[in-house]
């Protein structure tokens, strides 16, 4: 066999694997009843902090448990529960978008990123 259409097929092997691997390692953005329902995977969480139920974080007692509920665009409410430090300036987000799986009722978040007001919005300039 010719040495040529062996390293073609290999190169071509190891890029659909590749390709594949990658897919299956990403996540979507997905709705809380979406995430109830597929518990096996992944997903980014869109919504916001919902404040009337406060958020529990008690740094000399466990500095890497936060817990919070949050609110999707659907209405949807769901506890997240993260295993690290509360992220600085959660208060002031106007977004959040967790990253996780769900466990039974909870969110398991394995990240946070937060969208807080911008500094620089035109209403709020001053010059």
């Amino acid at each position: 066999m010719n040495k040529n259409i062996i390293v073609g097929a290999v190169i071509v092997v190891a890029a659909v694997v590749t390709i594949s691997l990658a897919l299956k390692g990403s996540t979507t953005y997905a709705s809380v009843v979406e995430a109830k329902e597929n518990p096996e995977t992944t997903y980014h969480l869109v919504g916001e902090w919902v404040k009337e139920k406060h958020y529990d974080y008690e740094p000399l007692k466990n500095p890497d448990f936060f817990s919070f509920h949050m609110k999707d665009s659907l209405g949807a409410e769901v506890q997240v529960v993260l295993n690290k430090e509360k992220p600085g300036d959660f208060e002031r987000s106007d977004k959040i978008v967790v990253t996780g799986k769900m466990s039974g009722e909870v969110f398991q978040a394995s990240e946070i990123l937060m969208k807080c007001p911008s500094k620089y919005n035109a209403n709020e300039l001053e010059i």
